[in-house]
């Protein structure tokens, strides 16, 4: 395995992505193809990963599709680690299929998923309903 050898900001993944800046874009384009072609390893965290769909979503007017399909790409790339990636895809799913959800929202119905007892308790009723198998619950038992 290879070293990790930075923590990754939104603001790399945003240079990479939208390639709007003519100094910082090239530099945030050929570290991620060091990390694609396996030469490096970069970590980064879900809160990157809510402010870069912030940005892209708000900042950008980008659909919550095409920002689905980054996130799904972001998420494979091996050398890239993401806590809590396969719950971020999963929030995706659940986000890209709905409007009344914010991401965080999707991304918490997912982290319940995982748990054993497989409820959410929340006073907002957008979310009941959203991912089969959880239950939204207001009172706990």
């Amino acid at each position: 395995m290879i070293e990790s050898v930075a923590f990754l900001d939104t603001n790399f993944f945003a240079r990479f992505l939208l390639a709007d800046n003519e100094s910082h874009s090239p530099i945030a384009r050929e570290g991620f193809r060091r990390i694609i072609a396996g030469e490096i390893a970069a970590e980064t965290s879900e809160t990157v990963i809510f402010e870069l769909v912030y940005l892209l979503e708000k900042g950008r007017n980008m659909p919550r599709l095409m920002i689905g399909e980054i996130l799904m790409r972001l998420t494979t790339i091996r050398n890239l680690h993401i806590p809590n990636a396969s719950q971020i895809e999963q929030a995706v799913e659940v986000w890209v299929d709905t409007k009344a959800l914010s991401f965080a929202d999707a991304f918490h119905l997912s982290l319940a998923a995982a748990t054993a007892h497989r409820r959410i308790a929340s006073f907002d009723r957008a979310i009941g309903n959203r991912l089969a198998g959880i239950t939204r619950i207001e009172k706990l038992p």
